[in-house]
């Protein structure tokens, strides 16, 4: 789970990811942000959005990612954590049970389709929350399922995540590291089990594992005995959640809230008589093969 520059595996993987990121962005992407534009009144595609404007905001983790310089884009979060909301009758219910060890939530997005992953998938999930005896399990998914659940595995369609992150009962969010949930795991901090799947998911997942908080398994390698052994090793070791603990003191430790610095920028951009407010990005530029570190 690292990035090594000097390794030419590392190397050839980010080339095939460029690759698949130029066919979806660059060509795919760039006919519905142009079909976007047009309607907005002006005709450039991404490359030109971001390499011309003078600022661009977008929604990122600042407070723990890797450092990097300050230029026209300008990255961090949009919104503060959520006030803790109280938990549904049926689920604060479920989940005082004198006997339970804490809660394990399962969410995995509105985009990832369960109806089409493969039966050994879903039976390896059923049995290893099955198998997960002492704490109880909260799985948000919308389909019907196969085989019986244990008694200690509530599935429903929609659930507040926001209001069950904050439980102090929450132990684990297995989840496939949304930038959204990751962002809701960090305000509420509570460590991750993620399996990515695609965009930015995968940095997400290991921006979280290189800061010790979460455990990744890959979506091609999902069996229950790897699914069930990554949950108890968080489960049972404290360090991640001591480490989550110490990324959200970081996180939320700001001098002004995100929307004040997202209104900042632009009344700055307001009152200059150039639209040079910032460095500007000179990697846009940059040719392919030093890119790529060929």
């Amino acid at each position: 789970m690292s990035y090594d520059v000097r390794s030419f595996e590392c190397r050839l993987k980010v080339f095939r990811d460029v690759l698949v990121e130029q066919v979806s962005i660059g060509i795919l992407g760039e006919r519905i942000i142009k079909h976007g534009a047009r309607k907005a009144g002006f005709d450039n595609g991404f490359k030109d959005l971001i390499s011309s404007a003078s600022i661009t905001i977008d929604e990122y983790f600042q407070k723990y990612r890797w450092p990097s310089t300050i230029s026209n884009m300008l990255i961090f979060t949009t919104t503060p954590c959520e006030v803790p909301r109280r938990l549904p009758n049926d689920i604060e219910e479920f989940i005082s049970n004198p006997r339970s060890r804490g809660t394990v939530y399962v969410a995995f997005g509105s985009i990832v389709d369960w109806t089409i992953a493969p039966p050994n998938v879903i039976k390896s999930f059923i049995e290893a929350f099955n198998s997960l005896v002492d704490y109880r399990v909260i799985w948000s998914i919308k389909i019907k399922l196969p085989k019986r659940l244990a008694s200690h595995v509530m599935t429903i369609s929609w659930a507040p995540q926001s209001a069950i992150l904050h439980d102090n009962r929450t132990k684990l969010f297995f989840t496939h590291a949304g930038l959204k949930s990751v962002k809701e795991a960090i305000c509420a901090g509570v460590p991750l089990l993620t399996i990515p799947f695609f965009a930015d998911q995968m940095k997400n997942s290991l921006l979280a594992y290189q800061c010790g908080f979460a455990e990744i398994i890959h979506k091609r390698k999902i069996t229950s005995t790897k699914l069930l052994s990554a949950m108890l090793q968080i489960l049972q070791n404290d360090t991640y959640q001591q480490r989550m603990l110490s990324v959200r003191s970081i996180y939320t430790d700001r001098i002004m809230a995100p929307l004040e610095v997202e209104t900042f920028w632009v009344e700055r951009i307001l009152r200059s008589k150039s639209a040079e407010v910032a460095f500007r990005i000179r990697a846009v530029e940059m040719p392919w093969i030093p890119y790529l570190w060929f």
